[in-house]
């Protein structure tokens, strides 16, 4: 469905069913600092008013293309997958080699043995990638969002 208005150009296709958050102007004075957002599924839009299904307990929110300052589509969440697995992996490999070096015959240097203590650290460091990027998968950053629309009384450009 095509976001449309009478004032603006040729704006972005959004289908319904499409995470969004729509920026509105604020009403009064004591509002005019802050504005406000609703966020939600997009149901249908019209030349005249875009409708967005909340999820809360009055589910749809009308608002009138006028009153809209802006329009962002999610983009989702990002995982942390791989910064859990590379901070697992050094972890775990330091440990690793910190216990081989304990609880060798009492020396731990290196000296012409580089290789081998390669090997050592990277032998530890596969069990705690796979648990590290297992752990980061399950966390979460904030939700992305992109400007697909913004009002054309502001004076911008679309992107």
């Amino acid at each position: 469905m095509v976001l449309v208005s009478a004032t603006a150009g040729a704006q972005p296709s959004i289908a319904p069913g499409t995470r969004v958050r729509v920026s509105i102007s604020p009403t009064s004075a004591a509002q005019a600092a802050k504005t406000a957002s609703r966020i939600g599924t997009l149901v249908s839009s019209t030349a005249t008013i875009v409708v967005i299904d909340t999820g809360s307990v009055a589910n749809r929110a009308t608002f009138a293309i006028g009153d809209i300052r802006q329009i962002d589509v999610s983009r989702g969440r990002p995982n942390h997958k791989w910064m859990g697995a590379g901070l697992g992996g050094l972890l775990s490999g330091g440990a690793f080699v910190a216990l081989a070096c304990g609880f060798s015959n009492g020396s731990c240097n290196v000296g012409d043995n580089v290789g081998g203590f390669i090997a050592y650290y990277a032998v530890g460091a596969i069990p705690g990638a796979i648990v590290g990027g297992a752990i980061g998968s399950r966390h979460r950053g904030a939700e992305r969002w992109e400007r697909v629309w913004i009002s054309p009384r502001l004076g911008l450009r679309f992107r």
